[in-house]
């Protein structure tokens, strides 16, 4: 279901959609795709927030993972592209000097 602006019969401005299976995102929309900044939530917890272009991650943005992992940096076209930075959660084994 989705709430949210609509310009000529399409998805544009801010609103949020939420999928069948669960997922959800919240921000930006231009021709009822996913265009700006926004945020998409998984069923697991993880999520994105960032810039979206088109309907996929384009630019700036952090992956946060279920498993308390993240990661920071650029995509393109949906897929990281660039630099970046992967940062572990506290309780991380390869946090551990040992290993």
């Amino acid at each position: 279901m989705f709430r949210g602006e609509w310009q000529h019969d399409r998805a544009s401005g801010h609103g949020v959609l939420q999928y069948a299976n669960g997922c959800h995102y919240e921000g930006q929309w231009k021709d009822d795709k996913r265009h700006g900044y926004g945020a998409f939530v998984h069923t697991d917890g993880s999520r994105y927030e960032g810039e979206w272009g088109n309907g996929r991650k384009e630019g700036k943005g952090t992956l946060y993972l279920a498993s308390g992992d993240k990661f920071s940096g650029y995509w393109a076209d949906g897929l990281i592209s660039g630099p970046g930075m992967f940062e572990f959660h506290a309780d991380s084994p390869w946090l551990n000097a040992d290993l």
